[in-house]
C-alpha cells in the first residue's frame, strides 16, 4: 500500500526542519511527504522547501481543519498519517502505524503517543498533566478519538465523511472526524498503540496553556451546542467547576502549588469566557428593531 504523510504547519519554522529530517530517516519510508503551510507569517514554507516534500500554501491562515483536508488532497497513498510541525517522529514510527492498517482490514485509523518534550516550565508540565494527547501506555481498540498530531488513516474513512470539519479552526477537528466516522463506519476500529510516538516539542506559558486549556475542553462543543439559553450555561460553568477542581484536587495531592494556581486560572478564565460567549450569543439573536415604514418620519413616529 502507498503510505502518504503529510504535515499541517502554521508558523512553524522553528521546528518544521526537524520534523521533516525525521520523517526522511524513517525505517519505512514514506512514499511522499506534503507540508501544508497555512498561511505562515514566519519562515516556515522557506525552510521546507529546502526538502524533497510537495509544498502546498494557502494564501492566509485558514485553520487547521482545513490544513488538514489540504494535506489529505494533496497526498495519493491509501494510507495517509500526519505529524504536527512542532514534533518529530522515532525511527520505526511510520513502520508501525501502516502495519497496523495493512494486517487489518477492519481498522480505519490508527494513533501512536505523543510524549512532550518540554517539561521545564511549570506550564508545560501542567500541559503533560492535564492535556495529555495520549490514551495511556496500553493498547486500546475504539478509543474516543484519535489524537491527530500521531495518526494514520486510511485515505477512504475521511472521504467517507467529507473530511475535517472547518469550523474546527485551532482544535477539536480529530475529536470531530473520528465521531463522524464511527457513525458512518460503525463496523470498522479504531485503534490507539502507545509505540508509535512522536515527540511534541510545544512551548506555552502560563497565559497561553490556560488559553489552550479552554479550547481543549470547550470549542467543540460551541460548535455542537451555542450557548443560547441560561440553563446551558449553567450547566457548563458547572462541568467548568468540576473540571478543574478535579484537576485543582490533583495538583495539591502531588504537592505542587505552583501547579494548582494554574488550575485556578483555567477555572476562573474558563469561567469568564463562558459568559462572555453567552452574552455574545443573546446579542446575536436579539430581533433587530425595524426599519421605520416608508415616508414615515421621526417626528410622525413620536406623534
Amino acid at each position: 500500500m502507498k503510505v502518504s504523510v503529510y504535515i499541517p504547519c502554521f508558523n512553524g519554522a522553528r521546528h518544521i526542519a526537524q520534523c521533516i529530517a525525521s520523517l526522511l530517516a524513517q525505517s519505512h519510508a514514506p512514499d511522499e511527504i506534503v507540508v501544508v503551510d497555512d498561511g505562515s507569517a514566519d519562515d516556515s514554507a522557506k525552510i521546507a522547501d529546502t526538502y524533497p516534500v510537495k509544498l502546498v500554501r494557502h494564501d492566509c491562515n485558514m485553520g487547521l481543519a482545513t490544513a488538514r483536508n489540504t494535506g489529505i488532497s494533496a497526498t495519493s497513498g491509501d494510507i495517509v498519517a500526519s505529524i504536527d510541525a512542532d514534533c518529530f517522529a522515532s525511527r520505526d514510527w511510520l513502520e508501525r502505524l501502516a502495519r497496523t492498517l495493512e494486517r487489518n482490514p477492519h481498522v480505519v485509523g490508527v494513533a501512536g503517543c505523543p510524549v512532550e518534550g518540554n517539561r521545564r516550565r511549570l506550564a508545560d508540565r501542567w500541559r503533560m498533566h492535564h492535556m495529555p494527547q495520549n490514551h495511556g501506555t496500553k493498547l486500546v481498540v475504539n478509543p474516543p478519538f484519535l489524537h491527530g498530531a500521531n495518526t494514520a488513516l486510511r485515505r477512504t474513512a475521511p472521504e467517507a465523511v467529507n473530511g475535517y470539519n472547518t469550523a474546527f479552526r485551532t482544535n477539536g477537528e480529530d475529536f470531530d472526524l473520528c465521531f463522524r466516522m464511527r457513525k458512518i463506519l460503525p463496523d470498522r476500529h479504531l485503534i490507539y498503540d502507545p509505540r508509535p510516538k512522536v515527540t511534541h516539542m510545544r512551548e506555552d506559558t502560563v497565559a497561553s496553556v490556560i488559553r489552550a486549556r479552554f479550547r481543549y475542553l470547550f470549542y467543540s462543543q460551541a460548535i455542537y451546542t451555542p450557548y443560547d439559553s441560561l440553563p446551558r450555561l449553567r450547566s457548563r460553568l458547572a462541568q467548568i467547576a468540576r473540571i478543574n477542581w478535579r484537576s485543582i484536587v490533583w495538583d495539591l495531592r502531588k504537592g505542587s502549588a505552583a501547579l494548582a494556581m494554574v488550575s485556578v486560572g483555567c477555572l476562573v478564565y474558563s469561567a469568564v469566557m463562558q459568559v462572555g460567549e453567552y452574552a455574545r450569543c443573546r446579542r446575536a439573536r436579539a430581533p433587530k428593531p425595524s426599519a421605520p415604514a416608508s415616508g414615515e418620519s421621526a417626528g410622525e413616529s413620536a406623534a
